[in-house]
């Protein structure tokens, strides 16, 4: 295909109110509109720029994953950066962020925060936000594993680990704001983290 080479393409948001096998096929759509094969059959670029803005998480996920657009990210020629408002009238331009960039749900975020804290050592700096994360991340994965409980997340925990002794009783410590004392000393029970966390990995390493 031949007369974009020159065009600079702006698409916004070309998804609005379709169904997830109509988001797929747009995303589709601009993986190969905007793209050719050479005689050496070398993908190469239809255009001289191309923009896609979306606010759709799942339009985002399918456009940077499509191969052409991919591979363009992994020669370093395709850059992701967020909108955010900083005033009323007043737009920054931003790298986005890791978690939004790197993986394609929260879900996968925590884990890995999770994973990385673990394999590092525990460092106890980190330690004070993991509770929260670990109790973010395990709520999301009983409900995946016990998909018609409504039980609260200890009761699923108890299903899951049929009755074997863990540290995650610890977390509801640093979930809750239950004294006054927590806001004008350290917890000896922040100690408790590394042990959580290895609970955690062991956890999930008999699933």
């Amino acid at each position: 295909m031949t007369g974009l080479n020159d065009a600079i393409i702006f698409i916004d948001d070309p998804i609005s109110s379709l169904d997830n096998n109509h988001i797929a096929q747009v995303s589709s759509l601009i993986n190969n509109f905007f793209f050719y094969k050479d005689s050496a059959n070398k993908t190469c670029d239809n255009f001289a720029q191309l923009f896609i803005a979306t606010h759709n998480f799942e339009f985002f996920s399918f456009v940077r994953d499509a191969n052409n657009i991919k591979r363009k990210n992994n020669d370093g020629c395709c850059n992701l950066y967020m909108l955010k408002r900083s005033a009323e009238s007043k737009v920054e331009l931003l790298n986005l962020p890791k978690a939004f960039s790197n993986y394609d749900s929260e879900y996968l975020y925590l884990f890995s925060e999770i994973y990385n804290y673990y394999n590092s050592g525990c460092p106890v700096d980190s330690s004070y936000i993991m509770p929260n994360v670990i109790r973010r991340f395990l709520e999301i994965y009983t409900r995946i594993k016990l998909p018609g409980n409504h039980d609260e997340i200890d009761n699923r925990l108890k299903i899951l680990t049929a009755g074997r002794p863990n540290e995650l009783k610890f977390l509801h410590y640093f979930s809750h704001f239950t004294t006054l004392e927590r806001a004008v000393k350290h917890s000896e029970l922040i100690l408790k983290i590394p042990d959580i966390t290895s609970d955690v990995i062991a956890f999930l390493k008999l699933d």
